[in-house]
């Protein structure tokens, strides 16, 4: 890789949208996987409220969702290293917040597309729970390479060509 790529890699331009930079709070995470995608559902429950709505939605590949978790993983340890230990039924004024970001070659602005922001014990459950997707999803199709390209996946769309 020449110092080139290097520099162009390292220079990502970001911007984030007056709305999303507000972030979306939630307090649940659901996540669902393919052979080709992970799906996370970020909720708000509130107590008393009959019916809860899914505040945010990322759909990721697994390379993605194995590098989220690593992320993840690794800001809690530095948190728990400064803070202490999170602790399942204890108080906190902290909160992790996760940009999720898509970018695309060649695009001059990338723009974080959610903001989702939780509290430190919803950080180390959604890293478990992500931790748990990823072991399923290796289990059944095998290792998550970092270069390797998704599987093709059939998409059938009827006799018609209608989804």
């Amino acid at each position: 890789m020449s110092n080139n790529d290097n520099k162009q890699k390292s220079n990502i331009n970001i911007e984030i949208d007056e709305k999303i930079a507000e972030g979306t709070y939630s307090n649940l995470a659901i996540i669902n996987h393919s052979v080709s995608e992970f799906v996370l559902d970020f909720i708000c429950i509130m107590p008393g409220t009959p019916k809860n709505k899914v505040k945010s939605r990322i759909i990721i590949t697994p390379q993605h969702a194995k590098r989220l978790s690593k992320a993840l993983n690794d800001n809690i340890f530095r948190f728990e290293k400064k803070h202490g230990e999170i602790k399942e039924n204890q108080q906190s004024v902290s909160e992790f917040v996760l940009d999720f970001i898509c970018i695309m070659p060649g695009t001059p602005k990338n723009k974080v597309k959610s903001r989702i922001i939780i509290t430190p014990q919803h950080a180390k459950r959604l890293s478990k729970a992500l931790n748990d997707n990823i072991f399923r999803f290796e289990k059944k199709h095998g290792e998550i390479k970092e270069n390797q390209q998704p599987p093709n996946v059939q998409l059938n769309f009827g006799q018609t060509g209608e989804a």
